[in-house]
């Protein structure tokens, strides 16, 4: 929420996380650097893959969620 940025996140029952970001690239560059080196108090890292990245002109989500 501090990077502005919107989507989602969501543990998974296989003990991983899942999630969409959009936002501006340099802040979605910073949100991605956090979540693969720090992530929440609570995690433990033991690897982060991004994949199906691409651009979008509009974004689809409205703000940043945590899913349950």
């Amino acid at each position: 929420m501090k990077l502005g940025l919107k989507g989602f996140v969501k543990n998974t029952k296989y003990g991983t996380v899942i999630g969409q970001l959009e936002g501006e690239e340099e802040k979605v560059k910073l949100m991605k650097k956090w979540l693969s080196k720090i992530g929440s108090p609570a995690s433990k890292i033991d690897k982060c893959i991004f994949k199906n990245e691409k651009t979008v002109d509009t974004c689809q989500y409205s703000c940043f969620d945590i899913h349950k």
